[in-house]
């Protein structure tokens, strides 16, 4: 895990999007994966199943460039941020956004580089937890739906092989997530069904409240979790 105070400025990631007039998000085409696409959604679903609940410390998996988790920051549904990434040139992002966030954030975001939860320190809780991770589990022809990204990183930025990540996550999230915490995952219709993870819930520990697609995107689906 590291600390706010232990990031550095990082000048390869140049691109820019803004979560807040005075927020800016720092990355470059290959790690945008959907964050600023329909990650951008997140605030509105959290609102529509939460109203006027503050969730006091929060965490994205599968980051990336942690455009979701900025932007629940920047909006005040989260009072803290905790960011899970496995690739480097994410992580490297998130550090030079960390580095230049505005002062009203400062000590709000820490990070954790790992490619499974089962090394996430025991002591971290979220009381929510949301992602929009790799919604694949195998290659789908030859074509990147990341029209700036090349198919390398379409490839590992969209492919969860055999859904590993997925059974990963669910084995393990469960001694993060607070007694009164929520889980939103963010996942595609041509990908998956909630059908793919019932096993993997239950054998978790946690159970499914919803699976549902909103009317603004009939592409999208969202599943939500609580403890059993």
């Amino acid at each position: 895990t590291l600390p706010a105070d232990d990031l550095t400025s990082n000048t390869d990631y140049d691109l820019e999007f803004l979560v807040a007039n005075d927020f800016v998000v720092y990355y470059n085409h290959s790690i945008e994966g959907g964050g600023m696409d329909i990650g951008q959604n997140f605030p509105r679903i959290i609102r529509c199943l939460y109203p006027d609940r503050i969730f006091k410390h929060g965490m994205e998996w599968a980051a990336g460039h942690g455009a979701i988790g900025f932007r629940l920051l920047a909006d005040g549904i989260c009072k803290t941020m905790h960011l899970v990434e496995s690739h480097q040139s994410a992580i490297n992002a998130c550090k030079k956004t960390i580095s230049n966030v505005p002062s009203r954030f400062h000590g709000t975001v820490s990070m954790s580089h790992t490619d499974t939860l089962k090394t996430l320190n025991d002591k971290l809780q979220f009381d929510l937890i949301v992602a929009n991770p790799p919604t694949y589990k195998t290659h789908l022809w030859n074509i990147s739906n990341f029209e700036h990204a090349p198919m390398y990183d379409w490839h590992r930025i969209s492919v969860d092989k055999d859904w590993q990540a997925h059974q990963d996550f669910f084995a393990n999230i469960k001694k993060h997530l607070a007694p009164n915490g929520v889980i939103l995952l963010q996942e595609q219709k041509f990908g998956s069904s909630v059908f793919e993870f019932e096993k993997f819930i239950a054998d978790s520990g946690l159970k499914i409240v919803s699976a549902f697609v909103e009317k603004f995107n009939q592409y999208t689906w969202y599943l939500e979790l609580t403890h059993q």
